[in-house]
């Protein structure tokens, strides 16, 4: 077992015991140090130690790189990791040395105090050459750790605290169940550059949160007649898409209201509803999906079959989302997101109703958002 593994999970018992306190042992003028990780390792210091021991204030810490083409250095302490062999005494081992019993990490497995790093790495490459010991290195810190990557600050907009869907957090912080961690992809992007397409009843375009965004000619709508590019909402109940486009576009950080997942994506409006009806053909339902795939990044739709099933596209449908994934941006193709589980509750019912239902609808456990039913 590595050490590292054995660090991370073994409980730890802290003391204080001197062994034999003896005079630091000299430092050896070698720049080159030997200890075992288990394995054998060696390192380069980047300070010969000869200076080190020339010096009167002795460093805590001592920079060196690993002799095994890492890039990497590795900055060794004044303490050292002891594993020995089951049944060692630890006291037989440290008779006669400087070292001290800092803490019993687990049975056999100790952290020894040396004073000062250059003992630490003289008393560590001795007790390596010893047999009855398994691991012997100076504490360090490893320069090779990076975090994954940062975290973004906490939007200013009002009701960001409300957005569980996007971080799911108590006040203090601490997790409350699943969310899409999206403070953590903001600081790799935020949408700019991308072009989102919300296909639906038509999006508000001159509301505040998306003004900035929407001015572009990307806004369709897709009707029984010749279609034009008026993708506003025109009947009483297009009252969807501006919601939809809201959790997912919304402005960030502009003190009112939400944030959007994507509040730098360029925002494109796609009118294929008039009310609660779909308007489009199937012709146009085809050149719905495949149109601008050249540049389009995303097309939402949240909407589907108002039965308890899925509901397939039609051939003509299939020939336009086939050509948006296979062709759209120069081949790297246009991701298209399906709203799913709003019959969920009728389902349940079916199935407590009706046992064994849901083996008849294979389609019942994962069901499309209807056109009345729209998310």
């Amino acid at each position: 077992m590595s050490f590292f593994r054995f660090w991370t999970f073994a409980g730890c018992v802290g003391l204080a015991l001197a062994a034999g306190a003896a005079p630091s042992p000299a430092i050896s003028s070698n720049a080159h140090f030997q200890f075992r990780e288990p394995r054998q390792a060696s390192y380069r210091l980047e300070t010969p130690s000869a200076s080190l021991a020339s010096t009167n204030a002795r460093p805590a810490w001592v920079k060196a790189w690993p002799e095994n083409g890492s890039r990497y250095p590795v900055e060794f302490g004044s303490q050292v990791a002891l594993q020995l062999k089951p049944g060692t005494d630890i006291q037989a081992i440290l008779k006669g040395s400087s070292l001290q019993l800092s803490r019993i990490v687990a049975t056999d497995f100790f952290v020894l105090e040396a004073g000062d790093a250059p003992t630490a790495l003289s008393e560590a490459q001795r007790l390596a050459a010893r047999p009855e010991v398994l691991v012997s290195c100076p504490i360090r810190r490893r320069q090779q750790i990076r975090k994954h990557g940062p975290y973004a600050a906490e939007p200013n907009d009002t009701y960001f605290f409300d957005q569980w869907n996007l971080e799911n957090r108590a006040g203090n912080g601490a997790p409350l169940g699943v969310d899409l961690n999206v403070r953590a992809a903001w600081p790799i992007t935020r949408g700019a550059g991308s072009i989102v397409t919300v296909a639906d009843d038509g999006v508000e375009l001159t509301h505040p949160e998306f003004v900035a965004r929407a001015s572009n000619d990307l806004h369709f709508y897709f009707d029984g007649g010749n279609g034009s590019t008026n993708a506003m909402p025109t009947d009483p109940d297009d009252n969807h898409s501006t919601i939809v486009a809201g959790l997912a576009l919304a402005e960030g950080n502009n003190h009112r209201g939400m944030s959007g997942v994507a509040p730098e994506a360029q925002l494109a409006s796609w009118k294929i509803f008039l009310g609660n009806k779909l308007s489009a053909t199937e012709v146009q339902m085809m050149d719905m999906f495949q149109y601008r795939s050249n540049i389009v990044s995303v097309e939402n739709h949240s909407w589907g079959n108002a039965d308890l099933s899925q509901l397939a596209p039609t051939p003509l449908e299939s020939v336009g989302i086939s050509n948006a994934i296979a062709f759209g941006r120069g081949g790297l193709g246009v991701v298209m997101v399906r709203s799913a589980g709003n019959g969920r509750l009728r389902c349940f019912s079916a199935t407590r109703q009706w046992p064994g239902r849901h083996l008849q609808q294979p389609g019942c456990v994962s069901v499309g958002g209807g056109a009345r039913r729209r998310r």
